[in-house]
């Protein structure tokens, strides 16, 4: 939109895609260290079945009422895997500002977490089911497998060492230029 308004220069507005992705890594990045596995255990169902709930209910409602107001059912659906997406920063910027960890903060940032996951998830699958409505030539599951066994498999390819490299497995606390390094290699290999 700035870019659009002409208030930064040209060469920051070409930027402006990359720092997105990078913004969004990050962030992904520091939800994931903030879900500890003590948590996963005490609160792993309640978390993944409201997180479910959100983004079924997101995506049925917005695909009913673009539908409803004459969208095409293929945008709409895309659309409407778009808006299963939260705003986790703010989520957390609030939690971390009031210093409160109790049953009720550890189950939204695990919501906030894996409503990520399930919202890429979603969009992957709607994406597929769009192309295939609008005459695609790949059959729908392995359009959505290709992308969700993609990114999985740089998760697991990334992650795995990782986890080992910014202590998240082993005791002691990551360096910073661990995690960047981290959030630098995710983020150039998805684009």
């Amino acid at each position: 939109m700035a870019g659009a308004m002409g208030l930064l220069p040209k060469t920051v507005d070409a930027l402006t895609d990359n720092i997105t992705v990078m913004a969004l890594t990050l962030v992904a990045l520091l939800l994931g260290g903030s879900l500890k596995l003590g948590t996963l255990k005490s609160h792993g169902v309640d978390i993944l079945v409201i997180s479910a709930a959100i983004v079924l209910l997101t995506l049925g409602c917005v695909t009913t009422g673009l539908t409803l107001l004459g969208v095409d059912f293929s945008l709409a659906v895309v659309l409407a895997s778009i808006a299963t997406a939260t705003a986790p920063a703010a989520t957390m910027d609030v939690i971390k500002k009031r210093g409160i960890s109790n049953r009720f903060t550890q189950i939204i940032t695990g919501i906030v977490a894996i409503d990520d996951a399930w919202g890429l998830l979603t969009f992957s699958l709607c994406l597929a089911i769009a192309s295939h409505l609008t005459g695609g030539t790949d059959p729908v599951a392995v359009a959505a497998l290709y992308e969700i066994g993609g990114a999985l498999f740089l998760g697991l390819m990334i992650g795995l060492p990782a986890a080992f490299l910014t202590s998240r497995i082993e005791q002691g606390e990551p360096l910073q230029i661990e995690e960047l390094a981290v959030g630098f290699l995710t983020a150039g290999l998805a684009v």
